[in-house]
């Protein structure tokens, strides 16, 4: 506020715009067994495998992310940082990045879970946001197949010794029962 040399009052203003940036990370971790690769969050499996999880990270804020990492406890092969794979050094806004990792021979029950963290970061360097985190699991469930057999001769049990007794020249009717008691759906049954 002033006054002009003829005594009017004069004001100036000068806005100033301040942008809230959101720094935001996301991870998305699915399984498949290899040679497959049909990744899903969760699988339903019938015998021991080798596994294949594929990973993806994305900078979903509308800041530029530095230093990201992924950890994964319990596979340590999924494990990826700025040496592993030189795309995580600086993600821009909206930037993803996909990459798989493998296990062989899995036998048990698995529920794997991975996180994500970056730095948020702009041109002239890291804006003091704390780093940004998020996680997401893919589990297995191995599905325990079980098979019984049960022959029967004449219809009668033919388990036990001495087995049924069928007089020479006599005809004979073999019946054949099988059961699924597993978990597993099974096929190709023969």
């Amino acid at each position: 506020v002033g006054t002009d040399p003829l005594g009017a009052d004069v004001t100036a203003s000068d806005p100033l715009l301040i942008e809230a940036l959101t720094a935001a990370m996301t991870i998305d971790k699915q399984v498949a067994v290899t040679g497959d690769l049909t990744f899903v969050d969760s699988l339903q499996w019938a015998e021991p495998a080798d596994l294949t999880f594929e990973i993806t990270v994305t900078n979903t804020g509308d800041t530029n992310m530095n230093d990201v990492v992924v950890n994964d406890p319990l596979i340590p092969g999924c494990f990826a940082d700025q040496d592993v794979y030189p795309a995580l050094q600086f993600m821009a806004p909206g930037a993803s990045f996909t990459y798989q990792c493998s296990i062989t021979n899995q036998f048990d029950d698995l529920v794997n879970t991975a996180d994500v963290n970056g730095e948020p970061w702009m041109s002239g360097g890291p804006i003091g946001a704390p780093r940004q985190v998020d996680t997401d699991d893919a589990s297995v469930e191995l599905l325990e197949p079980l098979v019984d057999l049960f022959k029967y001769v004449l219809g009668d049990d033919a388990d036990n010794p001495p087995g049924v007794l069928v007089a020479i020249g006599s005809t004979v009717e073999w019946t054949f029962e099988v059961q699924n008691n597993g978990e597993a759906t099974l096929t190709q049954i023969s």
